[in-house]
């Protein structure tokens, strides 16, 4: 699962934590007999915000998108992974109408490989 992904579950489950903690000092200040529903649906929304994060990472894959799902634009420079778990970065190129990569003078049929993923944006300070 991607890091990003992983930081936003973490938070959650930081955030229920915290969640139970207040509420139990909420109903212990205020009134023992406090319906705890409202909690539980705020519980349940964290839960369900959760599982939503794990289906998207699950579908996000790392950003990597398998060659037999679709290739990158024509002259796109691209990571790629092999068949061997090689991975390199290669440009996009057409070779007498086959689909294919080109590092420098070296042409690779698209087919020799599994999965490609678009160059990371450059790194911003904040």
């Amino acid at each position: 699962m991607n890091k990003a992904f992983e930081k936003i579950l973490e938070r959650l489950d930081e955030e229920r934590e915290l969640s139970y903690a207040d509420f139990s000092r909420y109903v212990d200040e205020v009134s023992p007999s406090i319906d705890a529903e409202y909690d539980d649906f705020f519980h349940r929304g964290l839960e369900r915000a959760s599982r939503l994060v794990k289906e998207v990472a699950k579908e996000y894959n790392g950003g990597w998108i398998p060659c037999s799902e679709r290739l990158p634009e024509e002259n796109q420079k691209v990571i790629l992974q092999d068949f061997y778990g090689n991975i390199t970065i290669e440009k996009m190129k057409t070779n007498d109408g086959l689909e294919g990569f080109i590092d420098g003078d070296w042409w690779s049929s698209a087919n020799n490989y599994v999965a490609w993923k678009p160059l990371p944006e450059p790194y911003k300070e904040e």
